[in-house]
């Protein structure tokens, strides 16, 4: 700052003529000879109001200052540190005499915490049912959930709090118990949806939702009568092959023969039984389907529209458990035992206890049996049911069959401890029971009616009661015998085959087929203590996707990729595998760009069957799967049953197959071009259209099974393997397959180059931390700080290292799929785990339909195709058989 232009500043600083500061200065005496004499100038005083008016602002930021007393800090806070006492935080007197006041107004704005209730208090029963009512506010708990939460890993999905696993080493367990005796899994998420109306209006709404092409649907003979479960896929509103919404299970209310006494028995009922994830898509499509227009489902019971058909949400009413094994038919037939529809009183009542509130107690099942038709029904159930008993496996019943039984409380017969059913005990056991025996009148059930439901829930037996008639008998674990006071509770179970045909086929017929046990709500623990006493092993979520994996069923919703549904489990699985992977250090986790990864957390299905499609079209010169305008179509899974068997006689033993094709030329020879077209001239047929012009841009879910070593993992690549690895593999049995090189990563010198900035900058930043503790902090001269400095150039420097490391893998996804690795990918694994039964890796994953008519082409001369599987975190590929999960 130039000397002139200090003076200025000080000239405009000095008080004015006639100003309010003071009496005027005098005026300056020039002597003749042009002197200034300096002469002392005194203030005599100022004007008070008047300089407090123009210096308010410094008075109020000078008053805030000093009124300011540390910002958080406590009174004993802001003293030195060597004049701290413990005694402080509640003894006023160790703080200094002029800290009272101020500690006196600390003290008496906090409060003493309170003291927190005994355990014993909080276990008391009415504390503990308020806090688990609370706690379920937010998400949704089963009726065993608490028995489940001190023995398995409890997570949130679906809107509810499930059990993963078990927290013992149990993986070898569940699986023995699956093949060997009982597995037993609460599935009563899976919830249940009422329509009633006439079947006609039903039928004719629910055909916009599905096609005839994928197998029976809601109008098919051997399901309409009750006797049998049916299974399908759920579409949008006449949206197939598209737009898939997932899988449902059905079952029509059985209407046995004869004359119909009441007018709701002439409206016909079916249960739609659906995941969680899709129930309010299947809310939403029958919204559509019956014209609902603004209808609530989730908060009314029922609501009927202008066709008379009532839409109701059995949500939570209901209660499921599934069981899996051989013996599960022991399991159930000690559990279960057939209650008597005779009126009797009971010998022994309770004190307290009148007569007339023994007869209310039983009002629902004297009425109801009261008819001889209904009598008649239950003695030939409880005729069908002690067959079944003497059965060694659920799978000899006809799958999908529907039972209806009426039972005792298992709560009165529970045995004293665990104990395990003894397979080889009982009568001689026929090998399978003939669909005869399975009539309407076998799945008449009360539980279909709503207010028996509620009056069996209402009128349970209290444990705190039921304990008390327990200890005044006579004869201690013998069962209770409570005659008309006991209760009579509806059950239906429906059978499960099992595993699929074509794995029933490679392995034991019965694996994993079992019993679904449909129960009232209220009595979830009742049946489920009875059942683990019986010697069932429990199992959760991971047991379930293994069983399913094994015997080759799809598991919801994560199979149906597809489907909304199925998009967002494989997206949240996607993102915890992302982030776990970025919480591990860089050398302890995979660089995928030198694996030759391209998507190494998700499924580029998209991608993989257009890519596909378009080489399958230019080859063949079929449509590219494109619409009449000349957009793209969506992906989808393909479920036609006929082409699916087309495609799975080709898979399994393609020289037959193409044996076909050559019969049907007329020309006895044929050159090598004819012959290279063989695939084509097959797919001249009808189906063989079809298939090209429908489905050429769908995904087949297909069942890897390992030849040698290895263990399919989760987005492993499906590739296809060339002539030399089939050539190598056939000249030497143990060939473990070809290995995919090394590829290059393009951003590993921008990743040294950010690796020695950071270097750099931490070293400075510690050698100016060093200075600064050198120095002392009063002589240190005030400048800029340089970590600041430090700071802004390691940003910028890292900026521009994730910049071209960004570009890199730019490059690498601009890089098609097909291209990406020297084996081309046909698919995608989306399961794996290592078979227990025939000891080697077992997979499940879905193919490009384009991908695998060209894998059927190039190996037409062989009885078997063959794939190779490589896992995301290995080079090695390996040999796996491949076949339809069809």
């Amino acid at each position: 700052m130039s000397k002139k232009r200090k003076f200025q500043e000080g000239k405009q600083l000095l008080p004015k003529k006639n100003d309010d500061y003071g009496p005027p200065m005098p005026k300056k005496k020039v002597c003749n000879d042009k002197r200034v004499k300096k002469e002392a100038v005194t203030i005599t005083g100022i004007n008070v109001a008047s300089f407090a008016e123009h210096r308010s602002i410094e008075i109020q930021a000078m008053t805030e200052l000093v009124n300011d007393t540390g910002g958080n800090h406590t009174a004993f806070q802001k003293l030195p540190r060597h004049m701290r006492r413990r005694a402080m935080s509640h003894n006023i007197k160790r703080i200094p005499k002029r800290l009272h006041t101020v500690a006196k107004l600390e003290l008496s704005k906090t409060k003493a915490p309170g003291k927190r209730p005994s355990r014993r208090h909080r276990r008391r029963p009415s504390n503990l049912l308020s806090e688990y009512e609370r706690r379920k506010r937010r998400v949704g708990w089963l009726e065993t959930h608490i028995w489940h939460a001190k023995r398995f890993k409890m997570i949130e999905k679906w809107g509810y709090r499930l059990a993963l696993h078990p927290n013992d080493k149990s993986v070898r367990a569940c699986y023995r118990a699956v093949k060997r005796h009982c597995l037993l899994q609460d599935v009563s998420f899976e919830s249940y949806i009422e329509l009633k109306g006439h079947r006609e209006d039903i039928l004719d709404g629910l055909r916009h939702f599905t096609n005839s092409d994928t197998g029976p649907t809601f109008a098919a003979k051997m399901n309409s009568d009750g006797t049998r479960q049916g299974c399908l896929v759920l579409y949008n509103f006449d949206s197939y092959p598209r737009l898939a919404i997932g899988p449902v299970t059905y079952i029509w209310r059985s209407q046995p023969q004869g004359p119909v006494t009441d007018s709701s028995q002439s409206l016909d009922t079916v249960w739609l039984s659906c995941h969680p994830s899709i129930h309010n898509s299947v809310l939403t499509a029958l919204e559509k389907c019956f014209n609902y227009q603004g209808v609530d489902y989730e908060s009314i019971h029922g609501s009927t529209n202008n066709t008379g058909i009532t839409v109701k949400s059995l949500k939570d009413h209901l209660v499921k458990f599934r069981l899996f094994g051989p013996a599960s038919n022991l399991v159930l037939a000690e559990t279960l035992k057939l209650a008597n529809i005779e009126t009797t009183l009971s010998s022994s009542p309770a004190p307290g206890e009148a007569d007339e509130s023994l007869h209310l107690k039983a009002v629902w099942w004297k009425e109801y049996y009261s008819s001889n038709a209904n009598k008649g029904h239950f003695l030939k159930q409880c005729d069908l049911w002690s067959k079944i008993s003497k059965c060694q496996s659920p799978s000899e019943a006809p799958p999908n069959t529907v039972l209806a039984l009426t039972v005792k409380d298992p709560r009165l017969m529970l045995p004293p401890k665990r104990n395990k059913v003894n397979l080889s005990s009982g009568d001689p056991v026929t090998k399978s029971l003939p669909m005869d025996l399975f009539k309407s009148e076998i799945a008449v059930s009360p539980l279909w009616e709503s207010s028996i439901r509620e009056e069996i829930k209402a009128l349970k037996i209290f444990e705190q009661e039921l304990n008390f008639m327990k200890n005044k008998h006579l004869v201690p674990g013998t069962p209770l015998e409570l005659g008309d006071r006991e209760s009579r509770i509806p059950i239906i179970l429906i059978q499960r085959p099992g595993a699929s045909p074509l794995v029933s086929s490679q392995s034991n017929p019965c694996h994993s087929s079992g019993w679904d046990l449909i129960i009232p709500a209220g009595f979830g623990m009742a049946f489920w203590i009875a059942l683990v006493y019986r010697g069932a092993r429990v199992g959760g979520i991971r047991e379930s996707l293994s069983t399913n994996l094994q015997a080759g069923l799809l598991s919801a919703p994560g199979d149906y990729p597809d489907s909304p549904a199925g998009q967002a489990e494989l997206r949240a699985d996607s993102e915890a595998r992302q982030a776990k992977h970025d919480r591990m250090p860089p050398a302890k986790r995979p660089n995928f760009v030198k694996l030759g990864i391209r998507s190494p957390f998700t499924f580029e299905f998209e991608e993989l069957v257009q890519e596909w499609c378009d080489k399958y079209s230019c080859t063949l010169g079929f449509n590219s799967g494109r619409s009449k305008n000349g957009e793209k179509t969506t992906m989808s899974v393909l479920r036609n049953r006929k082409m699916l068997k087309l495609l799975q006689s080709a898979l399994t033993n393609p020289r037959n197959f193409f044996k076909g094709p050559l019969k049907m030329k007329n020309d006895k020879t044929s050159n090598s071009q004819e012959q290279s077209a063989i695939l084509g001239a097959f797919l001249s047929t009808e189906t063989g259209k079809r298939l090209v012009s429908e489905e050429l841009l769908s995904l087949v879910p297909v069942r890897l099974s390992i030849l040698q070593r290895g263990v399919p993992a989760t987005y492993g690549h499906i590739c296809q393997p060339s002539q030399e690895d089939v050539q190598a593999l056939s000249g030497d049995a143990f060939y473990s397959g070809p290995v995919e090189p090394k590829h290059i990563d393009p951003g590993v010198a921008a990743r040294k180059e950010e690796r020695k900035e950071r270097l750099r900058l931490r070293k400075r930043q510690k050698r100016r931390k060093d200075k600064k503790a050198v120095l002392n902090a009063s002589d240190a001269p005030k400048t800029v700080g340089d970590s600041d400095i430090l700071l802004k150039e390691g940003k910028s420097s890292v900026k521009l290292c994730t910049k071209d490391k960004q570009n890199g893998g730019e490059k690498n996804n601009a890089e098609s799929i097909l291209g990406s690795t020297t084996r081309k990918i046909i698919g995608y694994v989306r399961n794996g785990d290592f078979d227990l039964s025939t000891g080697r890796g077992l997979g499940f994953g879905f193919c490009s339909v384009a991908a695998l008519l060209t894998l059927i082409e190039k190996q037409k001369e062989r009885k078997d195709c063959l794939v190779l599987v490589r896992n995301p975190t290995s080079l090695q590929y390996r040999f796996a058989s491949i076949s339809l999960l069809a």
